[in-house]
């Protein structure tokens, strides 16, 4: 009001959780050479987090509890190329990540969060410019850069 007067509703946060009181990655790599020289790399890793408040409002209904994503990937490496399979959130995870009060619409709630599992391969390969024809003196650093290809596919498509 202009007068200073408060409006609306307060609430009192105090006590309440400021963010999560845990989280992290545990990741295991494992490789080794193969045939003709080519190097075998697969890799397994788990995000995982407490449960936590989407929002600064302490609204039960904004509460996340606690959960865990596992991505999966292998890999054949040549000398200057790279293909890969890889699984992302493999176990199709569909947890909301935040969320907001909708405006105007006293008790309503919107949530928004990550996609399910996504299966994909790749296709790299590193370019050098090998000399200095491209205007690089020998025996210094030359710029390379990678080209790669995706393949995407979305797990389901289901929604909470």
């Amino acid at each position: 009001a202009p007068d200073g007067t408060q409006i609306g509703i307060s609430q009192n946060l105090a006590g309440g959780q400021g963010g999560i009181d845990y989280s992290g990655a545990l990741m295991a790599d494992y490789s080794r050479p193969v045939m003709g020289g080519l190097l075998w790399v697969s890799s397994i890793g788990v995000n995982f987090t407490d449960g936590y408040f989407m929002t600064g409002s302490l609204d039960p209904i904004d509460y996340q509890d606690g959960f865990s994503k596992t991505n999966i990937r292998t890999s054949l490496n040549g000398e200057n190329w790279t293909a890969m399979l890889y699984g992302k959130n493999i176990t199709d995870e569909r947890k909301p990540t935040g969320a907001a009060a909708v405006p105007l619409s006293s008790g309503s709630h919107f949530q928004y969060g990550f996609e399910g599992a996504v299966w994909g391969a790749s296709l790299s390969y590193k370019f050098y410019c090998g000399n200095y024809k491209l205007g690089w003196k020998k025996g210094r650093a030359c710029p390379s850069f990678v080209y790669t290809w995706k393949f995407l596919v979305h797990g389901s498509q289901h929604s909470q």
